[in-house]
């Protein structure tokens, strides 16, 4: 049994053996070297200087931590459309919305109503007044235009009676004259009728025309003080960026301004020219009918007097039908003239409804797009106004981070410079946007924006950021080295490389400084080792022994 327990042990520490055997071999190879390394340093260490040195190097990576903060690149300021008193406040700061979330309503000041709700519903009678009168119009027009239809009719059906009376030629002669005149009398009302209607609708289109010139003026008054703004380099970037949003969003709500008046502006041109179109159609016919009655009174003459020379009569009788005719042409024009007028004052009713409609509607302040509350400015019962924000929504799909670096760490960041951004204690990559051209005139900082990828960020949010520069020598005897390892004298500068045990002097030039490196333009080549520790105490052809190599460090800036 104890023989057994023995082989079974024996198996086990060789199996260990077996398993821990690369550890084993290395731990002894670190004995091993410790021992040669302590030999060494005590054969030398009589008439040798110990150093540590580094390979000089054609690449130097340097990192730029920085701390940034999280903006959305949806930010959008809102501003009421209409001047009132807030009467109901929906929303909290911080609170996530839905596009069309009713945020604000606003009424009439010390809780009255607003004048834009009085105005909506004087318009909205006076549209319903005119379409009423529109329909009634149509109505009374169709049975007066029957009834005439009916007496021509029957006037007709009577006048074929007594075609051959002679009393009936003469009457219609005279029916046929008297007709032209009237219908000549008709025609120059009607023209001035015509005349008159054409110059209120020309004067409501010069009306609408001159307010969009004013709009069109105070719309570059806006543009001329946001090119200013823009090109004003004096200003606090913060206090110019609110600037220009402001100016921005009063140049968009008056071109909205300027774009219903020239709606309103079409409309009413439409309405002029439909009108226009339509009194001369209407002078056309009564023309063609004035022509028509005289060539008819004409024409009954020379049948009347031909007749009556036949048939030697030379009385006359009463023309129903030419009455019948006038009254019933008298009726159409009436009819015609009274739905131009009924149409126009519905045409312009309709305009001025749709005009409060969509003033009335900025009583209600609705949020733009999905997004987060920040920042509420207006309180249950404060007054406001279109050119001051009552609050601000940030959206929450895409974000960017924004750090500001000196000028000279500026210049050596591009749009492909590797970055970085800290995310549950893990960095991901995160890519440069935007590099400002300028650096702010107070800080002298430039600033940097980076595109996020999609995840859980927060507004002002802060964030270590990382961004990796990669120093390449272009030059083929262009190499980086630790700046410590440089003895900068009054007439030269120079290193120790490490040659055969000894401590070479070379003289070098140097570049550029980046960090903690000096970029060495000339006096190495690609296999020198050049002493780093012990550099300001050794001496040229000095013996010397090294430590563990040093490498090039990856510098903050």
């Amino acid at each position: 049994m104890k023989k057994i327990i023995s082989f079974i042990i024996i198996i086990g520490l060789a199996a260990g053996l077996y398993v821990y055997r690369d550890k084993l071999t290395s731990l002894l190879n670190k004995k091993v070297a410790r021992t040669a390394y302590k030999q060494d340093m005590a054969s030398t260490s009589s008439d040798s200087t110990l150093v540590s040195t580094i390979q000089v190097q054609k690449n130097q990576k340097s990192y730029i931590d920085a701390m940034a903060t999280i903006k959305s690149e949806t930010q959008i300021k809102i501003y009421p459309s209409v001047t009132g008193q807030i009467t109901k406040v929906n929303v909290q700061e911080g609170q996530t919305v839905t596009q069309g979330t009713v945020l604000f309503e606003i009424g009439g000041a010390n809780n009255t109503k607003h004048v834009a709700l009085s105005q909506l519903e004087i318009a909205q009678n006076n549209y319903n007044t005119a379409l009423e009168s529109y329909n009634q119009t149509i109505n009374s027009n169709q049975v007066a235009a029957n009834t005439a239809k009916i007496q021509l009719n029957s006037s007709k059906n009577q006048y074929d009676a007594s075609n051959l009376d002679m009393q009936s030629m003469d009457n219609s002669i005279s029916t046929a004259e008297e007709g032209a005149n009237l219908l000549g009398e008709i025609l120059d009302l009607t023209q001035e009728k015509n005349s008159n209607d054409l110059q209120k609708l020309s004067d409501v289109i010069d009306n609408l025309n001159q307010t969009k010139d004013s709009l069109d003026s105070a719309k570059s008054d806006l543009q001329t003080q946001l090119d200013r703004t823009s090109a004003d380099t004096s200003l606090d970037p913060q206090i110019k960026q609110d600037t220009i949003n402001t100016l921005t969003t009063a140049i968009t709500d008056t071109d909205k301004k300027i774009s219903d008046l020239e709606k309103q502006i079409d409309t009413s041109n439409n309405a002029y020219d439909a009108a226009e179109t339509g009194t001369q159609i209407a002078e056309d016919q009564l023309q063609i009918q004035l022509n028509q009655s005289e060539t008819t009174a004409d024409n009954l003459q020379i049948t009347k007097e031909s007749t009556a020379k036949k048939l030697g009569l030379n009385d006359v009788t009463s023309d129903p039908v030419r009455l019948a005719q006038q009254n019933y042409f008298g009726t159409q024009i009436k009819n015609y003239l009274s739905i131009m007028q009924a149409e126009s004052q519905l045409t312009l009713a309709e305009i001025n409804l749709e005009m409060m409609q969509a003033q009335a509607s900025g009583l209600t302040i609705c949020a733009p797009t999905d997004g987060v509350i920040a920042g509420i400015t207006a309180n249950l019962g404060d007054m406001v106004n279109p050119q001051s924000p009552v609050s601000q929504i940030i959206g929450t799909e895409n974000y960017t981070a924004e750090i500001y670096v000196d000028v000279d760490t500026a210049k050596r960041i591009s749009r492909s410079t590797q970055s970085e951004i800290e995310v549950d204690d893990k960095y991901i990559p995160a890519k440069i946007k935007t590099i400002s051209p300028l650096a702010d005139p107070v800080s002298k900082l430039v600033k940097i924006v980076f595109s996020l990828p999609k995840g859980q960020f927060s507004v002002n949010e802060n964030a270590k950021m990382r961004i990796t520069i990669v120093n390449t020598s272009a030059t083929p005897n262009t190499f980086f080295i630790p700046l410590d390892a440089v003895i900068i004298g009054t007439e030269e500068k120079y290193v120790y490389i490490l040659e055969d045990g000894k401590a070479k002097k070379t003289t070098v030039e140097i570049a550029d400084i980046i960090g903690d490196n000096a970029k060495i333009s000339s006096g190495l080549t690609s296999k020198d080792r050049v002493i780093v520790d012990g550099a300001k105490t050794v001496i040229d052809g000095q013996n010397v022994y090294t430590k563990i190599s040093r490498t090039i460090a990856n510098n903050g800036n």
